[in-house]
């Protein structure tokens, strides 16, 4: 029986020492866990900071698309505003050429026109000294022939 009982005692110490071995087992497994844990939140606060900057940055990078595509279009707008105003200022200098053309078109038609008054006139001063001559001329005929 003593043997039984040694052996009893035997099983007993090392039912403890499993025991106590499974203790330390557990608090060195929890100790890591904990530190697991530990880098865990680390992780997501660096993630999270993270994912703040990048959205931070993505909206830098939209603001600046924005500005830029807003100094596109409006320099496109004063290019396109220059350009009406040239082709503006290009149909009234057009219109005006125009206007020179027609009001030069009619002092020349003027000229002509009194410059063929003027040989009417002056073919009409001809035909009515002409006229003056052969009636005077017919009319010395006349008288000579009476007399």
């Amino acid at each position: 029986m003593e043997i039984a009982h040694e052996y009893e005692n035997k099983i007993k110490i090392k039912e403890e020492e499993y025991i106590e071995h499974f203790r330390q087992l557990d608090l060195h497994c929890q100790s890591h866990i904990n530190a697991m844990q530990e880098k865990l939140m680390e992780f997501r606060q660096k993630n999270i900071k993270l994912k703040t900057k990048d959205e931070e940055q993505l909206n830098k990078l939209i603001r600046d698309k924005q500005n830029s595509i807003n100094e596109y279009v409006q320099e496109k707008n004063k290019y396109y505003k220059e350009i009406v105003f040239r082709d503006q200022l290009l149909k009234s200098e057009i219109e005006n050429l125009k206007i020179n053309e027609n009001e030069q078109r009619d002092l020349t038609n003027n000229f002509y026109q009194r410059n063929i008054q003027l040989i009417h006139l002056s073919y009409r001063d001809k035909i009515k000294k002409i006229k003056n001559k052969f009636f005077q001329v017919n009319f010395f005929l006349i008288k000579q022939n009476k007399l």
